[in-house]
This record gives C-alpha cells, sequence and structure tokens, in this order.
C-alpha cells in the first residue's frame, strides 16, 4: 500500500511557509496592499528565507530545492493570496540559471537588491505586454523573436503606477526599448523559454526525491546540472 502522507521534514516545510504567511500576509496586510498587490516586507522576508532561489541549483547559489518541496511552498502562497510575486521571481531565476552566466544576477537575487519576473508570452516588439510582477520588478526575462533578452529598471519600486484591475496585482508593460543584454539565441533560446513557461519552472531543476533534512538547512539528493558549464554562457 502506497503511503502518500508527507514525511515530518516535508510537513515542517510546509508549516514554515504556513507560518512565514500567517504572519506577514494577513488578510489585513493583503488588504493593505491593493490594489497594487506588493508588499515590500513580505517580499524580503521571501528572500530572507531563500525563497526566489528555492529551485535554483545549489552550485548557483541557490537551494536545489525538489519538486515536493517547491510545490508545498507554493501551496501555501496561494492559500494566502500573498502579495508578493514569489512564483514569478522563481520562474525567472530557474530560466537565469538554466541559461548560464548569471551568476551576478542570481547573487542579487538571493540578497533581495533585484526582484525578476518573466515574460509569459514572446514580444513581437518593443513593449512586453501584461508581465506579472511587472510594475514592481527590476529585472525581465522576455523571449523575442529567437532572443532571450534580460532588461534592467533601476530605482525604488514600484517602478510605474499600477491601473486598477480585477486581480488587484502589479501586472504592467515593460518597454524594451533600452538597453538589454541577450543571454541566449537560435533555437537554445527558444527551447529554453518554452521549458520556463510550459511547465511549473519552480521545478525545472528538481531532484530526483523529497528534501531530507529540515527547512532552511535541507540539501535535497537529485541531479545536479553541468554548472561548470553553464557559468561559461552570456552574462546579463
Amino acid at each position: 500500500m502506497v503511503d502518500l502522507s508527507f514525511s515530518q521534514e516535508q510537513d515542517a516545510l510546509r508549516r514554515s511557509f504556513a507560518d512565514l504567511f500567517g504572519k506577514h500576509a494577513s488578510i489585513e496586510r493583503v488588504r493593505a496592499a491593493e490594489p497594487q498587490g506588493f508588499d515590500e516586507r513580505l517580499w524580503m522576508e521571501l528572500v530572507n528565507v531563500g525563497a526566489p532561489l528555492m529551485g535554483v541549483p545549489e552550485c548557483y547559489g541557490g537551494m536545489g530545492a525538489s519538486t515536493l518541496d517547491a510545490t508545498l511552498a507554493a501551496y501555501e502562497y496561494g492559500r494566502h493570496i500573498a502579495p508578493a510575486p514569489m512564483i514569478e521571481a522563481m520562474i525567472a531565476a530557474n530560466l537565469l540559471a538554466a541559461a548560464g552566466g548569471q551568476d551576478d544576477a542570481l547573487a542579487e537575487i538571493g540578497t533581495g537588491a533585484v526582484l525578476p519576473t518573466i515574460a509569459l508570452a514572446g514580444v513581437p516588439g518593443a513593449v512586453a505586454r501584461m508581465v506579472p510582477a511587472g510594475a514592481v520588478a527590476d529585472l525581465l526575462v522576455a523571449l523575442r523573436g529567437d532572443e532571450l533578452l534580460v532588461s534592467r529598471r533601476h530605482g525604488v519600486r514600484p517602478h510605474v503606477a499600477v491601473a486598477p484591475n480585477l486581480a488587484n496585482a502589479p501586472i504592467a508593460s515593460w518597454d524594451l526599448d533600452g538597453p538589454v543584454a541577450v543571454i541566449a539565441d537560435g533555437d537554445r533560446a527558444q527551447r529554453l523559454f518554452a521549458d520556463a513557461v510550459s511547465m511549473p519552472s519552480v521545478f525545472r531543476w528538481a531532484g530526483s526525491r523529497p528534501s531530507s533534512i529540515g527547512w532552511q538547512t535541507w540539501r535535497p539528493g537529485g541531479r545536479e546540472p553541468n554548472c561548470s558549464a553553464g557559468k561559461r554562457r552570456g552574462r546579463a
């Protein structure tokens, strides 16, 4: 008979995120974040526990979290309607790691200096529209043609005014007319982007089995990417 219950370690991870969101994403905090849908203090709490880099391999400064680890975190995030772009940041961070050569950007994400996001559809022109967290993010990963681009913003969040919308989320357009860095091109760029948006990219680097020790100190077993090869690729 298959036992589908959580292990003690998995339940501890789930409860850790439940406690974090229960404390920092109360209904009062969620309401206070409207209509922008972003709570800077909550975002920094997520940074402090390493959430944006959960799925990034350890050799890139992440935690190499398993599929189940990331799923448990995402479940509690959604259950509390938390006003911080954790999922977008996880997907963007994983894509940067997969592209390779983005150590500096990943380090900035890990400290909270940079909040990353991703355009979920290819950009046909100079403007990425309806970008998740586009009003508050500092770094955007986007596919334009056969080039995977990184665009940056500087200054204090939010970077643009948030228009009232039904979701009370920081969705906004992103102008790509300024300087951008190409981090992959051709078939490889298309493949990396497709992998990121066609499956939960939080799990892109998932290990083959669940975590084995507690939250904030766990080191899941499983596959490790060829980090030395990835580090040789282009930088943002």
